[in-house]
């Protein structure tokens, strides 16, 4: 799970989106991801209002052949935790991991130089591929919409998704992270436009 990029910058908008039932906003995206997938001008405009950049266009080409990539192979990979079907839509989003990182981990409440996360990181590295929004900086829609309602957000909810990316900041063997109680206390409530920004866990 990969922090901000662009220099930290958090990605929100879309209030209005925002204040609908969590299981609305997550249709209203893949439906937005799907006519991206079929149609170029929409495919520029997702980009433009998720990142707030306008490609040129080579740098479009080779978004959408990354993209198709990248989509093609999660879903081949489908079944471990890892595809936007495995999260509850009808769950509030969250922000930020819920999970106690290991002891050793050497960047403390942050993932460092580990992308794992943000490629198919399952394939040799000649046939993997990375994340179309993963800038080297770091996510370029970290806080967006898809962010706080898909995956990447809730990384790593569930012990599998660690083993499937490799991942060595998380504890597979911490069931439900040790603030596990105060995230479903939190979830308990108003479901319209709260995101749950949890702390990483101390100690």
């Amino acid at each position: 799970m990969s922090g901000p990029g662009a220099g930290g910058r958090v990605v929100v908008g879309a209030t209005w989106l925002r204040r609908l039932p969590p299981r609305v906003v997550r249709v209203a995206v893949a439906l937005d991801v799907t006519l991206a997938l079929v149609h170029p001008a929409w495919a520029w405009l997702l980009m433009w209002r998720w990142t707030g950049r306008a490609l040129g266009l080579r740098s479009f080409l080779r978004f959408c052949l990354q993209s198709t990539r990248f989509i093609w192979l999660h879903l081949l990979h489908a079944g471990n935790g890892t595809g936007g079907w495995s999260v509850d839509w009808r769950s509030p989003p969250v922000r930020r991991a819920t999970r106690a990182e290991r002891p050793d981990w050497l960047a403390p409440g942050g993932c460092g130089t580990c992308k794992n996360c943000c490629t198919t990181s399952w394939l040799p590295p000649r046939q993997a591929a990375s994340c179309p929004f993963l800038g080297q900086a770091g996510c370029t829609v970290y806080g967006g919409v898809f962010w706080d309602y898909f995956n990447c957000g809730r990384y790593p909810d569930k012990p599998q998704v660690i083993a499937a990316y490799g991942c060595a900041r998380f504890d597979p063997n911490d069931p439900a992270g040790r603030d596990g109680a105060a995230r479903r206390r939190l979830s308990s409530g108003p479901r319209r436009g709260r995101v749950l920004e949890l702390a990483q866990p101390v100690g």
